[in-house]
């Protein structure tokens, strides 16, 4: 039988988080069954741990599938920008040198907004397409082009900031989603196995670890959990 190589991690996944599941219960069992007796209670409880987990899996692959990229409706976003008069009010005072990088963040906010818009209307044509790292303004630059600036020029430069962290990270995620994957089928049960040669057999070591939390939730109060 043929099977989807990510089907096959998610049900042996499934399968330890079952065991998992039936250990906890067992301990709670046995940590009622010792408080309720007078000579246990005074013992300490067996606790079934499943730490970690192997797997070896053998496996040929059946057949590999092209899937096309799911169909993307991106929302329309408000519009936010720089006027003009604010954009003379944030670089009232300022050096060269800070204008200009306040120029290249409000060019960059251009070009993604027509970047997103062209994403609106065909996300497929985002499949190659490089994002920019959004220009980021240092801390520096924020104080000095905020310091005498009007208060709406102030509002619009946050908004635009903002803007571009959001759209930067919208289009990253339109760009991998609109790339086709692939899906791959495999067989590993034994008939399948049994008769292909050694070499064609490809192996998938698995690893599975429990992550202790550091802190859980007591009566909606954060706990730290000891070493």
């Amino acid at each position: 039988m043929s099977v989807e190589f990510g089907d096959a991690v998610s049900a042996l996944a499934s399968s330890l988080v079952a065991a998992r599941r039936a250990l906890d219960a067992a301990t709670a069992e046995l940590s009622a069954a010792y408080a309720a007796d007078e000579r246990l209670r005074s013992l300490p409880v067996p606790a079934f741990a499943l730490a970690e987990a192997h797997f070896d899996v053998p496996y040929v692959v059946d057949s590999v599938e092209e899937v096309g990229p799911p169909r993307l409706e991106l929302p329309r976003r408000p519009v936010v920008a720089i006027g003009e008069r604010e954009m003379a009010s944030l670089l009232r005072g300022v050096g060269a040198d800070v204008g200009a990088r306040l120029q290249q963040l409000v060019d960059q906010h251009a070009r993604l907004r027509d970047l997103y818009d062209r994403a609106r209307d065909d996300p497929e044509s985002m499949r190659d397409e490089r994002v920019p790292e959004p220009v980021r303004l240092s801390r520096a630059d924020l104080a000095a082009l905020r310091a005498s600036a009007s208060g709406p020029a102030r509002e619009q430069l946050t908004a635009v900031v903002r803007d571009v962290q959001e759209l930067q990270k919208l289009l990253q995620d339109v760009a991998q989603k609109s790339r086709p994957t692939q899906r791959v089928f495999i067989r590993l049960d034994a008939d399948s196995l049994s008769g292909v040669p050694p070499e064609q057999i490809q192996r998938a070591s698995l690893t599975f670890r429990d992550v202790p939390k550091a802190m859980v939730d007591v009566g909606g109060e954060p706990v730290v959990v000891p070493d």
